[in-house]
């Protein structure tokens, strides 16, 4: 079945989601993309798990075809976004797979509304413990200016600029992925970086430790690139309650671009009856 897309109005913002697979026996698989991206920038992975799986893939407020309000972008508003959209689109509870950003709103989602969540997958998620407490809102604003000076280098560039910066940082995507890649980075709206824009929240670990489902923790490789390190997976592990640590090998932040098979793998023997 060829991908759809719908949308969906929730309180301040019209949200777009891509629905792929049909609906059977397996629950539904929520995807929830990293901060930049969109739901489009599954690319193969979303296809891949549509012949088992119903997939939904969300473009969280601010990315993509969804919308970008003036105001509402502290984690929260995106882990309630996540919520009303898989309250409207399945009843029965939902595996969610969150990249990077996607995952700190995977994690709070399943400590928060357990009810609509099976099992979590999370790929590279920010849970770092060498960071201070969340900042004031001035200091916050100063930090994610500066964080996202690439995005607005690549805003000056040209869709082919954008695909050879691609492919020059990330040598081992594919054309597809660093054609998705520049995709997203022109969809993503501006109002991300502003002042009282995206929330980067440090509180990770309280919301994990109260994750009840069935947790896989996806990492790569420090030296290329993986924010979770072994250290760090084995210190969440101990963290929450039902977690299990996967390492990818040869990847960095992005297993399901560097090491597809093996990705792959790891989320399917995750997901199959006996794990």
């Amino acid at each position: 079945m060829l991908p759809t897309e719908h949308y969906i109005q929730v309180p301040e913002v019209n949200l777009r989601y891509v629905r792929m697979g049909q609906a059977g026996p397996n629950p539904l698989l929520f995807l929830l993309h990293g901060v930049t991206d969109n739901a489009d920038y599954w690319g193969w992975l979303g296809r891949e798990l549509a012949q088992r799986y119903e997939v939904v893939a969300l473009d969280q407020r601010g990315h993509g075809k969804s919308g970008a309000p003036e105001h509402g972008y502290q984690l929260q508003h995106y882990v309630n976004d996540a919520a009303q959209v898989l309250q409207a689109v399945t009843t029965r509870p939902a595996i969610v797979l969150g990249h990077s950003f996607g995952g700190w709103v995977g994690n709070r989602l399943a400590a928060q509304y357990p009810a609509l969540v099976t099992k979590l997958i999370l790929e590279d998620p920010p849970f770092r413990t060498d960071m201070p407490p969340n900042p004031g809102p001035a200091e916050q604003d100063k930090q994610r200016w500066d964080w996202f000076v690439w995005q607005r280098e690549c805003e000056r560039m040209s869709h082919a600029q954008k695909i050879a910066h691609c492919h020059h940082i990330h040598p081992t995507w594919s054309d597809e992925d660093c054609e998705l890649w520049a995709m997203s980075k022109v969809q993503v709206r501006t109002r991300i970086y502003q002042a009282n824009g995206i929330e980067w929240d440090w509180r990770w670990a309280e919301f994990a430790a109260q994750v009840q489902c069935p947790t896989l923790l996806i990492h790569g490789e420090k030296a290329l690139g993986s924010i979770v390190d072994d250290a760090q997976a084995a210190a969440v592990a101990e963290l929450m309650p039902h977690c299990r640590p996967a390492k990818i090998a040869n990847t960095g932040h992005a297993a399901h671009r560097e090491n597809r098979e093996a990705m792959l793998q790891a989320i399917l023997a995750f997901l199959t009856p006996s794990a």
